[in-house]
Formats: structure tokens, C-alpha cells, sequence
């Protein structure tokens, strides 16, 4: 079992401040991703080691060094509400980057991780604001926050899967027409 342990509890001055944890807009950006820790005997150290630099460095950092280090050379991405990129780590690198440029000030704190069989299962909340860099993208002076769960696939230290479910239909209506978001 892993277990995630955030900086603030939520409700009691989280990392997201003093809003509603379903709120559209969001206090300023956490200063750190909660810790990753195992009670589990077959979960090695190195492996949530290789999840907490694939947050920390790679997504809040835009470290994208980083994947070279910890994403598998078969990588592949399962998102339906993310655009499609190539396998592998360039893959990686190109989504990590595409989100980081639309959303410079990108940031993910992780609510809990869990270890089943092979992968770490990630609850996380994101909180970003729209730069409009990209077609049909509206600049807002708004941050958002979103929440989500990550399955990623570990394997001698490298990820080589991850797959993502998030509330992603909302945020496109907010990108194309900047209308708030329906947080219900």
C-alpha cells in the first residue's frame, strides 16, 4: 500500500487555500507535492522515487531532462482528454511540454497514491492558468483546478504507462469561451 500525505488537509487550509475544493478558481499554486510512502515490502523505494520526480521534476518542475531518467523507452499515454503523442519518451516529452506551454504555471499536488500490482494509482489535483498560446484557447486571468486519478505503470524504475481520467470537458468549454467552470 502507498499512501500520500499532503502538506494540509483539506477543508483546514489546504494547499489550495481557503475555497471549496470543487472551486473554479484557486488560492495560489502548493509549494511542494505530498510524500509518497509504502508500507508495502514488494514496492521498492526506487519506484516511488521514479513517481515522485515524474510529479515534482517532470510536470511542476518542466524538468524535461527528467524523462530520459524515469519514462520507458515504450512509454504510451492513455488519456481521452489529452491530444495524442507519439509512444516513448519523446512522447512523454512532448506532452508534458504541450501542457506546461499552454498552462505555464502548472501544478499538481498528489491527495493520495496507492500501489496495486505493477502501477501507483494517483489522486491528484491540478491548478493552472490559460496562457491562450494555442488555437480556439482563450487567455484567462484565472487560474482553474481540476482533479483526477493516474494509474502509472512502473517497471525497473520507468514508467512505462499512465493512464489518466480527469474532468476534462468542462475545462475545454472554459479554454474555448471563458466561461467558468461547472464544478458540480
Amino acid at each position: 500500500m502507498v499512501a500520500a500525505v499532503m502538506p494540509g488537509d483539506r477543508g483546514h487550509g489546504n494547499d489550495f487555500g481557503p475555497h471549496h475544493p470543487r472551486s473554479a478558481f484557486c488560492a495560489p499554486r502548493p509549494t511542494r507535492l505530498g510524500t509518497v510512502e509504502s508500507r508495502d515490502p514488494v514496492v521498492t523505494s526506487r519506484d516511488l522515487i521514479t513517481v515522485q520526480r515524474w510529479w515534482q521534476e517532470l510536470w511542476n518542475q518542466g524538468d524535461l531532462g527528467v524523462a530520459d531518467d524515469i519514462v520507458a523507452a515504450t512509454f504510451t499515454n492513455c488519456d481521452g482528454a489529452s491530444p495524442q503523442f507519439s509512444a516513448g519518451i519523446s512522447g512523454a516529452k512532448a506532452l508534458v511540454a504541450t501542457y506546461r506551454r499552454c498552462f505555464p504555471d502548472l501544478w499538481f499536488s498528489i491527495v493520495q497514491a496507492r500501489r496495486v500490482s505493477d502501477a501507483v494509482v494517483c489522486h491528484w489535483w491540478c491548478r493552472a492558468t490559460p496562457a491562450g498560446v494555442e488555437p480556439g484557447m482563450q487567455r484567462s486571468p484565472h487560474a482553474w483546478c481540476a482533479e483526477g486519478v493516474s494509474i502509472l505503470h512502473v517497471q525497473d524504475e520507468k514508467i512505462r504507462r499512465q493512464a489518466t481520467m480527469w474532468k476534462g470537458a468542462g475545462l475545454l468549454q472554459h479554454l474555448a469561451t471563458g466561461a467558468p467552470l461547472d464544478t458540480r
